[in-house]
């Protein structure tokens, strides 16, 4: 059976690599096999909170942004050809992801997840998309990895795995996650007291 691989290793990275401990291209077979099962992969959660947080688009967005303008600057002073074309590359998906973030309507307009069917999938599509087209995996993804995990492609997803389950974010539960800015919530002894800030926020997700 032939099912489309579309956002698997997206998918298999956000949610089963921390989860289950495995590496992206594991967790993207994973998916995959769901998918041809035709089971759904609904956003956990932690993801859906995260989506509706505005401090997190805020900080996201202002990370991008600027990136965006350190890497035009260095592209400027920049006098090998090769290097400012790998900077030219950069700056493209410094774009894609800025543009990707401002427009998911997350918690300005508010969206509903919804699932549609994609080919060879016996029931549902499991790439959870939302009703205006935006990919809410996608948003996770640059979101997550380069801003608060330090790389595009992170080796290790086990700093996402207590964010995966919880109903709601407070402010700073998430902002230190950052590469070098403190332990991550992964591990160490700051796990305890993130899951407590946790505990404390109100129904409504508002920061606090």
């Amino acid at each position: 059976m032939e099912v489309s691989s579309q956002d698997t290793s997206t998918i298999g990275t956000l949610r089963y690599a921390p989860q289950l401990h495995l590496s992206k291209d594991v967790a993207a077979a994973l998916v995959i096999g769901r998918r041809a099962l035709g089971f759904e992969e609904r956003l956990p959660k932690g993801y859906n909170a995260l989506l509706r947080n505005k401090s997190f688009f805020a900080y996201t967005e202002g990370f991008y942004g600027s990136r965006l303008q350190e890497l035009q600057k260095l592209k400027e002073a920049e006098k090998n050809p090769y290097l400012k074309r790998k900077l030219s590359r950069e700056i493209g998906k410094a774009r894609r992801a800025l543009s990707l973030l401002s427009n998911f309507p997350g918690p300005r307009e508010g969206w509903k997840a919804s699932l549609q069917g994609l080919p060879g999938s016996r029931r549902k599509s499991t790439d959870g998309r939302n009703f205006p087209g935006a990919n809410p995996w996608r948003v996770l993804k640059v979101g997550l990895f380069l801003p608060l995990l330090g790389l595009e492609v992170p080796r290790d997803f086990s700093p996402l795995k207590p964010i995966l389950h919880v109903t709601s974010l407070s402010k700073g539960s998430w902002e230190g996650w950052k590469t070098g800015l403190g332990p991550s919530p992964g591990g160490g002894p700051g796990c305890a007291d993130l899951m407590c800030t946790f505990a404390n926020q109100d129904r409504n997700g508002a920061m606090r």
